[in-house]
């Protein structure tokens, strides 16, 4: 910032301008800092909500390959019963 006056300025002028730049630098950055933590927390969000489908399509699968699994087992008895029968 760019302060110019046709007359000198006085020091209690000086100072509060200082003061002044330094709070807008301070806002400015506070600013930023809120406006990336909104940008990370959003992000996170968006993995959590994958994270949870990716788990719940792994438990499907896992229930599906357990129902499999226990369908051949139940194949696998029912042949070795035919096998027993045959001797």
């Amino acid at each position: 910032m760019e302060m110019a006056s046709f007359k000198t300025f006085e020091v209690y002028q000086i100072s509060f301008l200082e003061k002044v730049g330094e709070y807008i630098a301070s806002e400015i950055v506070s600013l930023n800092t809120t406006e990336k933590m909104k940008e990370l927390l959003e992000k996170s969000q968006k993995l959590t909500e994958q994270m949870v489908l990716q788990e719940e399509e792994m438990r499907q699968n896992m229930e599906e390959m357990r129902a499999a699994q226990e369908a051949l087992q139940r194949k696998e008895k029912e042949m070795q019963q035919e096998i027993d029968q045959f001797n």
